[in-house]
């Protein structure tokens, strides 16, 4: 339901957005927020699986030396990275100011601003979710975020205020309010958790896991955001918004494996430790089959109305998205079918081969997106994106099957409960 909600208001505020500014100005705000994503990579994503994983494996009396000591550790590993990803955003805004204009720069200084905030708010998440908070957990990123965004934007709109720069703005102050609310809440939620005083241990395991993972995110975030990124550095700025518009329809297929994977990752975890591979093989059949009888019929139609859709929502300027948006459909559909592939793989210990798989096909994205978006366009990056994610979406489905021993796709066979 809250990521219902999140849909609606994050689908709003980016058709006012898209709307008012026009392709040009919204490819370069796409631009930018890749950007910020790509050097959050380190202290971001890396923190939640860690989180997710480790406090999931320590949340017993027992063990609770451990989950603190998971818990400060990575809070250091986190502050490194973020410092390092917003001097790097602080240098490309000075770049810019020196060599283009101060004005050109200000989104860059921006972007500096959302890195520290992004790895506070996977703190947060990823904390409550391996304490399987899990509505509490996303009710920071799917409510309260999505809904200051949209009345900051709706602000901007009544007053004629709405540019690229005062929605990048807008969207790092709902950021930023809505991770210090989830801090706060996340703070009470660990003081009742170890209720005792303990002295924090540390794994030797810790450090190879963290750098899988992050890994693993920058190699993710680089294949969704890499043909977004070549485009931007190209100057093609009105492609750039045709294809975040096209992207934006496309992920809505994604949202649904992604709302399984913030509930089901503590779970992964504990059955596969517990070597209950029956369990897990029938929770990762029901999820791959449900989500892909939801999602095809929404393929369908988007292939049938989805120029339609493009004209009414953002406008006529974004028609030409179409064969770029049916291109990223088919990608996701394969991506639905598989299941939660990528999550099962991170939560039994087999994230080394999920950033081989991962790399494989970033290269593969890479050397297309070079070559195709010269000539095609947002097009042409829709067909690299596309291919590079039905690559690793197979290989890790066969190493799923091979070495954890259970397959999630929507062709796994017929599931037996384990015996008690």
């Amino acid at each position: 339901m809250l990521r219902g909600i999140a849909l609606v208001l994050s689908t709003l505020s980016s058709i006012i957005v898209a709307r008012a500014i026009g392709p040009s100005d919204y490819g370069q705000l796409a631009f930018v927020l890749a950007l910020a994503s790509v050097l959050s990579i380190p202290s971001n994503g890396a923190a939640v699986a860690f989180l997710v994983r480790f406090t999931a494996a320590y949340d017993r009396p027992s063990t609770h030396n451990l989950l603190v000591g998971a818990w400060q550790w990575s809070a250091g590993q986190a502050r490194l990275w973020a410092t390092l990803g917003c001097l790097i955003a602080l240098v490309t805004a000075l770049w810019f100011g020196i060599e283009k204009s101060w004005a050109d720069a200000v989104p860059y200084f921006l972007a500096a601003a959302l890195v520290p905030m992004w790895a506070g708010g996977a703190r947060v998440t990823g904390i409550l979710q391996g304490l399987k908070r899990v509505v509490l957990a996303q009710l920071f990123d799917w409510l309260v975020l999505p809904t200051i965004y949209l009345t900051l934007v709706l602000g901007l709109l009544l007053t004629n205020l709405l540019t690229m720069e005062y929605v990048l703005a807008a969207f790092a102050a709902a950021v930023g309010l809505s991770i210090g609310v989830g801090t706060l809440t996340a703070g009470k939620v660990r003081a009742k958790q170890v209720t005792t005083p303990v002295s924090p241990v540390q794994d030797a395991s810790w450090q190879p896991a963290w750098r899988h993972y992050l890994l693993i995110q920058a190699v993710s975030v680089a294949n969704l955001k890499f043909p977004l990124i070549l485009i931007g550095f190209m100057s093609v700025s009105e492609e750039a918004g045709l294809y975040r518009a096209a992207e934006s329809i496309a992920l809505l297929l994604a949202i649904m494996i992604a709302i399984v994977n913030s509930t089901l990752g503590p779970y992964v975890s504990q059955l596969f430790y517990e070597q209950k591979l029956g369990d897990l093989q029938n929770i990762m059949q029901r999820i791959s089959r449900f989500a892909f009888i939801m999602a095809l019929p929404f393929v369908v139609l988007m292939l049938i109305g989805g120029e339609w859709l493009l004209a009414t929502i953002y406008g006529d300027a974004y028609c030409s998205a179409y064969l770029a948006l049916a291109i990223l459909l088919i990608g996701q559909l394969v991506n639905v079918a598989c299941g939660s592939v990528g999550l099962l793989l991170n939560m039994t210990g087999n994230e080394a081969y999920v950033f081989k798989s991962l790399s494989m096909a970033f290269a593969i994205s890479m050397i297309l997106c070079v070559v195709l978006i010269p000539a095609y366009g947002a097009f042409g990056a829709s067909i690299a994106a596309t291919i590079s994610m039905m690559f690793w979406n197979v290989l890790q489905l066969v190493r799923s099957i091979r070495f954890v021993r259970v397959n999630p796709s929507i062709l796994s066979t017929r599931p037996q409960m384990t015996p008690e």
